[in-house]
């Protein structure tokens, strides 16, 4: 029988050895270009807030001033439809005992080449009819809406009325009903609103 010799088995080449270093991981200190990428970020980030804060606020003052100028715009188109509703009836009542007085008045509610045009209505149908026939015209508002779109720069403004019309005369019955009328009102230069134009619908 023959003794067993033992032989140590000897890494090759193809087989590493096996180090203390082995299953541990490296710790190399940070380098000057990673600290100076974490201090660049530390930098950017206030930059970036304060240029959102910068828009949040430049949002809120262009929001502020949208609002009111919609406030503003608002009011003037309410102006209008209330002066339509005032100035209308003006323009298209009149009475015989008093029709010189009522022409008078119903001037100084129009504006532009409708002044032109009223005068001439006047001159030619109302007043021949008024003092022939004694033809009167009694005119109230039933009811007013502004007509879309609204223009901009808000100058004009068309709006629709609804009036009951009661026409009497000396030798007929009393007539009344109901008419749509288109009415357009514009803006003066010392800010009254007048009638600019009159169509019946």
């Amino acid at each position: 029988m023959t003794d067993a010799t033992e032989v140590s088995e000897v890494p090759t080449d193809d087989e590493p050895e096996n180090t203390m270093a082995d299953g541990v991981h490296s710790s190399e200190p940070a380098t000057s270009d990673d600290t100076g990428a974490r201090t660049g970020k530390g930098r950017a980030l206030p930059i970036v807030l304060a240029g959102l804060c910068v828009l949040a606020a430049v949002l809120v003052g262009l929001l502020s001033w949208l609002a009111i100028t919609a406030k503003h715009a608002q009011r003037d188109l309410d102006t209008a439809l209330d002066a339509a509703r005032t100035r209308a009836p003006l323009v298209l009542s009149y009475a015989p005992a008093t029709i010189d007085a009522d022409i008078a008045k119903a001037r100084e509610q129009v504006s532009g080449a409708f002044a032109a045009q009223f005068d001439q209505l006047v001159n030619s149908v109302v007043l021949p009819a008024t003092k022939q026939q004694g033809l009167a015209s009694k005119v109230d508002v039933v009811h007013s809406a502004l007509v879309e779109p609204v223009p901009d720069p808000l100058d004009h403004a068309d709006v629709l009325l609804m009036v009951h019309q009661v026409v009497t005369g000396n030798n007929q019955q009393p007539q009344e009903g109901t008419v749509q009328v288109r009415v357009t009102m514009t803006r003066t230069a010392d800010g009254r609103w007048l009638i600019s134009g009159l169509q019946p619908i």
